[in-house]
């Protein structure tokens, strides 16, 4: 795939190594979790941010009944397997974007290693999120695994204004979303 396109364009192994090692890892570490944290609390949870005074009118009335659509029947309706995961319009939608936003700025073996690392970021972010869901998925012993599990679960069940980090809480505490400590 990108990964293979990216090699290739590279002028030796030792080459596609090193583009392997800092883009791809961007792509995942940067790139991916970045933008889960935006787009969850961003965009997904938009309202957070409605104002509860404001009088009806019909643009106000779809303008919510989009938010609704697009993510909070997640949480309502959380055990419906359909509704955890991305679907590939979604990917595409994202990716194609991507790709015609950075290609402006990157050359072609950086560009395709960088998104090879975002796709990857992003399928492991639907398999962990699926598995924080279901059970019956297999459930990693990993003390990393079972904290991101917690902090999705308050997310849904206590306070959705906070740890919208799904794969990692990192970003979380650099935006101050991360779970109120007790005194």
């Amino acid at each position: 795939g990108m990964m293979g396109i990216s090699c290739y364009l590279c002028s030796s192994v030792y080459e596609c190594l090193q583009v392997f090692a800092f883009w791809f890892t961007l792509g995942v570490a940067i790139m991916w979790t970045l933008l889960e944290y935006v787009q969850h609390r961003f965009v997904l949870h938009q309202e957070l941010h409605l104002d509860p005074n404001e009088p009806w009118s019909q643009a106000a009335g779809e303008r919510n009944a989009d938010y609704f659509s697009r993510h909070i029947h997640h949480h309502v309706f959380m055990n419906q397997r359909f509704r955890i995961a991305l679907n590939l319009r979604c990917y595409a939608e994202y990716l194609l974007g991507g790709l015609a936003l950075f290609h402006v700025f990157l050359e072609p073996r950086v560009l395709y290693m960088l998104a090879a690392g975002w796709i990857t970021g992003s399928l492991a972010y639907d398999g962990i999120h699926l598995a924080f869901h279901f059970e019956d998925m297999y459930q990693p012993p990993f003390a990393w695994y079972q904290d991101m599990k917690s902090a999705h679960m308050r997310h849904h069940y206590r306070d959705n204004s906070r740890e919208f980090g799904v794969t990692t809480a990192v970003w979380d505490q650099v935006m101050g979303t991360e779970k109120h400590i007790k005194n």
